[in-house]
């Protein structure tokens, strides 16, 4: 019985949401190596794997069925993990971020100062 239960643990698999959506509830499914659902399964998010602001949240638990429900807080690449399994999924970005456009405004407000002022690169200095 023991041994049954390693194997199955083992060869866990995850079953990723298809298109995740931020602010939009999706659901992960953690299988065993027949396909057979796992309840009571800890799942791990990591937003932004593999970088220096990786940030890894606990999602909760499966149900019953080896489901749980999940809904993406940030854009860009993720990794469920689940026991010794792990899926990659894209989250993509609905909307450019505030950062975005605070730079952008940033920029067109030097470039506008510059322009008026004439601080240009191609002016001759006197």
């Amino acid at each position: 019985m023991m041994l049954a239960l390693l194997t199955a643990v083992s060869l866990a698999g995850i079953v990723p949401p298809e298109a995740p959506q931020v602010g939009e509830s999706t659901t992960i499914q953690v299988l065993d190596g027949a396909e057979h659902p796992i309840p009571g399964v800890s799942v791990r998010i990591i937003y932004r794997p593999d970088t220096h602001s990786a940030n890894e949240v606990n999602a909760g638990l499966t149900d019953g069925g080896g489901k749980l429900a999940w809904t993406p807080i940030a854009a860009g690449p993720v990794v469920i993990r689940a026991l010794d399994a792990e899926a990659r999924v894209m989250v993509p970005a609905t909307q450019l971020p505030v950062e975005t456009w605070l730079l952008l405004l940033f920029s067109l407000a030097a470039s506008g100062a510059a322009v008026v002022f004439g601080l240009s690169p191609f002016s001759r200095a006197s």
